[in-house]
């Protein structure tokens, strides 16, 4: 009986600790970070991403003008996508 009364009245102490106790905290009033002026990194080389031959692309990632030969004026269709129907 008294570890059930001493459980209960620790459990009633945190409750009202954890209740109260947040009223004690100072007001923060929230602002916009204050503007930083970047610092110019002159001494590094811009990154190139590497380009891969149209050869060595997959599908469906192949760059634009890989899609057609440069000497050929057609058009280039839209890929007509084919799923299975689900319920």
């Amino acid at each position: 009986m008294i570890k059930a009364l001493s459980a209960f009245a620790i459990a009633a102490f945190m409750a009202a600790a954890l209740t109260l106790l947040p009223g004690f905290a100072p007001i923060v009033n929230a602002s916009a970070p204050k503007p930083v002026a970047a610092a110019a990194k002159g001494d590094r080389l811009p990154v190139r991403t590497a380009r891969l031959s149209c050869d060595e692309q997959s599908w469906p990632n192949i760059d634009s003008r890989c899609l057609r030969r440069g000497n050929s004026d057609t058009v280039v269709r839209q890929v007509r996508v084919v799923t299975a129907r689900r319920n």
